[in-house]
């Protein structure tokens, strides 16, 4: 993880090496500096949400993609988080960012092979419905939605039994 600590009035107090490696900076330039310092306008303009969040005294976390110094883009998530003095000024922040460039493309790749499947299902004739451990539709194809005369809003995470009544529900589930 990536950590550093920003003092309000002093700057960047702590700096950890893997914060100077992927941001590209030596130790010397980033001590005693602040984000505005550093950081590109567009940069800054993206983190000033989340840097009046903490200086208000809230935790602020966010993803961003982060330009390495060798030019390769990672995801990262962030966490700024206030420290206060003992009447309970904020008097500034820890930053840790974490890399999170293999979940992110993870969740691109089943986000990908859920859409191919919905177009997949979507096509069939037939009505489809997939139906989680807890008894809950969680897709359902048009099929599916002309047979039973419905829509998506109206079945789609609700239990099974709410949707067909008791009754019917009983007929199809096995006991």
């Amino acid at each position: 993880e990536a950590i550093c600590y920003v003092d309000l009035e002093r700057g960047c107090t702590l700096v950890n090496n893997v914060f100077l490696a992927t941001r590209g900076l030596r130790r010397e330039d980033a001590l005693g500096t602040f984000p505005t310092d550093v950081y590109a306008a567009r940069i800054v303009k993206g983190l000033e949400p989340h840097l009046t969040r903490v200086m208000l005294g809230e935790e602020a976390t966010y993803e961003r993609v982060l330009r390495l110094p060798s030019g390769e883009e990672r995801w990262v998530r962030v966490r700024l988080t206030p420290r206060r003095d003992a009447a309970g000024i904020v008097r500034g922040y820890y930053v840790v960012s974490t890399d999170i460039h293999e979940i992110k493309a993870a969740q691109a790749e089943v986000e990908d092979k859920e859409r191919q499947l919905r177009q997949v299902i979507d096509s069939v004739p037939t009505p489809m419905c997939y139906v989680d451990a807890e008894l809950r539709y969680r897709y359902v194809n048009n099929a599916f939605l002309d047979y039973i005369g419905l829509k998506p809003r109206d079945i789609v995470g609700r239990p099974v039994v709410e949707v067909l009544g008791e009754e019917r529900f009983r007929q199809l589930h096995p006991h």
